[in-house]
């Protein structure tokens, strides 16, 4: 494929190179467009075994009519397991809201991220955003049972002038209002700058 819109989402919580281009407002008052350039699908076995990779492209068209094309590559914000302002991203909860614990007393970590929505909300400080975390399994616990999955929320800055996005702050989402979460699957950022997620697997199925 020539040309397509290529989401900038992984399981490892990534996003493009690109924000460089676009993060200084000088830069962006001259941009008269973006066209995003798309990649085929992995064919050799090595392309295939790679965690997450990016042949795509932009094509960046000024004003004056002078063009760019920037690679576009992935960049980890944080992996399930580190610590981000004392808070372990990725830990699990039961379905009443409190943090799953080994015998030992360390938490279930997610061993399977899935998808994330990055989101600009009102009231929130000027290049400050929230990313909605997916992690649709868990190690299953020490009784050889399953675990729930889990979603987090991600406080995301970035610096205006390099476009770097930093974690700054997570935590796990409370769903003890609605007896908890088991799978939190595949989802995606709406038109309307919402969250919409879905969960799969009925415990009970």
């Amino acid at each position: 494929m020539k040309k397509v819109l290529v989401p900038v989402l992984a399981a490892t919580f990534t996003l493009s190179s690109f924000n460089a281009v676009m993060a200084a407002p000088k830069e962006t008052s001259k941009i008269k467009s973006v066209e995003f350039l798309g990649m085929d699908a992995p064919k050799t076995q090595q392309e295939k075994a790679e965690l997450m990779y990016s042949k795509a492209s932009v094509k960046v068209t000024y004003n004056d009519g002078t063009k760019k094309t920037v690679p576009l590559s992935y960049e980890t914000l944080f992996k399930p397991g580190d610590v981000i302002n004392g808070k372990i991203a990725g830990v699990t909860m039961n379905a009443n809201g409190q943090v799953m614990n080994k015998s030992n007393g360390t938490p279930y970590v997610s061993t399977a991220p899935d998808m994330n929505s990055l989101m600009k909300v009102p009231g929130l400080p000027e290049n400050t955003y929230y990313l909605i975390s997916h992690y649709e399994s868990m190690p299953k616990n020490e009784n050889g049972l399953e675990n729930p999955g889990t979603m987090s929320l991600s406080t995301v800055k970035m610096d205006p002038s390099t476009g770097q996005l930093n974690v700054v702050d997570i935590k796990p989402i409370d769903f003890s209002a609605v007896h908890g979460i088991w799978k939190p699957c595949a989802g995606l950022l709406t038109p309307w700058n919402t969250h919409l997620g879905s969960e799969e697997t009925d415990p009970d199925a």
